[in-house]
């Protein structure tokens, strides 16, 4: 069993607890048109529908519960024409291309993905889709590499570098913070004239 309902699976939830709901309005406004038998079959699908709606929140976690308090919000259902309806699936495929995020959020989120793909790229910004996204969205960018301005090393390189430079450093004869007066003459060269 999964712990989370898709955006499919909350429409459903809701549009089941609509018809529970809708079911309710047909017993108060057909009481005097419905027999015994017809309010007694309502009345069990309406509890049972309920019952199991509530089952399936009750295994679910705190935050699905949360998402589908919101998503019911601006859940509707509404009765059309096909044309009518094609119309709003259509605008509802529109709207959920699109996605709202608070710009610190997203910020968060991309940096975590940078961590793992940027980090030691080689890969040239042009190929790459986490490129591309950046770009769109305006994220700051590092500018340390060469193929791309989303491009960082690790740490780990880094002092690889700096340490190879160290050791190359070390292997000299002056140590830049001494300084050192060499006692030689070069030959052919009089220091303090002739004696």
């Amino acid at each position: 069993m999964k712990n989370y309902l898709s955006l499919a699976e909350r429409n459903n939830w809701l549009a089941c607890m609509s018809i529970a709901m809708y079911n309710e309005n047909i017993l108060e406004i057909w009481k005097n048109n419905l027999t015994k038998d017809e309010v007694k079959k309502l009345k069990t699908s309406i509890t049972m529908t309920r019952n199991a709606l509530k089952s399936i929140m009750d295994r679910m976690p705190v935050n699905e519960s949360t998402k589908l308090k919101k998503h019911a919000q601006n859940f509707q259902i509404k009765i059309t024409s096909e044309t009518g309806a094609k119309v709003l699936e259509d605008k509802a495929l529109k709207e959920s291309e699109m996605v709202q995020f608070k710009t610190h959020k997203f910020e968060n989120v991309m940096f975590s993905v940078m961590n793992t793909k940027c980090c030691n790229c080689k890969k040239i910004c042009y190929e790459c889709d986490i490129y591309n996204l950046c770009i769109d969205t305006v994220l700051p960018r590092y500018d340390l590499e060469d193929n791309c301005p989303y491009a960082f090393r690790s740490v780990d390189k880094v002092k690889k570098k700096q340490s190879k430079r160290a050791k190359k450093k070390a292997n000299r004869y002056d140590i830049d913070d001494e300084a050192y007066q060499y006692n030689f003459i070069p030959k052919g060269v009089l220091i303090n004239g002739p004696k």
